[in-house]
């Protein structure tokens, strides 16, 4: 049974991006999964943060949370909505951050998602706090290791 997966287009730090990307690879498994497997142990916890409290400002880390990184970020966004290949060709993530895919099952999206909104919270933010909560489960995991025949 196929199920409903969602494509999140993410911007953020790239060393988080490439831990995310070592311990992918060292267990044998996408990124997406291991960001999957972080959202599902986190969000419960997630949903207990309120509204203005210091532990939601503990979570604003994203590099897109400096003004000029996302007056960059509104800009290439436009470039990339032109009607002008040209324009869209010149579209690029902000410097000092990269652009990366995951997929996520649909309800798990719309739980990233709620919170998000309900915080005020960037998709990075809140993969970068699921990463902090679950990475040490992840790392827990043993290495997939391929042996030359």
């Amino acid at each position: 049974m196929a199920t409903d997966k969602v494509r999140v287009e993410v911007i953020g730090a790239p060393d988080f991006f490439a831990t995310i990307a070592g311990e992918a690879d060292r267990v044998d498994h996408s990124q997406s999964w291991v960001m999957q497997k972080c959202l599902e142990r986190s969000l419960p916890a997630l949903a207990t943060v309120a509204p203005g409290s210091a532990a939601l400002e503990a979570l604003k880390r994203s590099p897109l949370r400096n003004p000029a990184t996302l007056h960059l970020l509104r800009f290439n966004l436009a470039l990339a909505e032109s009607d002008s290949p040209d324009a869209r060709a010149l579209a690029s993530a902000p410097r000092g951050t990269e652009r990366r895919t995951f997929f996520l099952p649909r309800a798990l999206y719309d739980a990233f998602d709620r919170e998000g909104e309900r915080l005020k919270l960037s998709s990075d933010e809140i993969l970068m706090w699921a990463w902090d909560q679950v990475g040490a489960e992840i790392r827990a995991l043993a290495s997939v290791t391929i042996k030359d025949e």
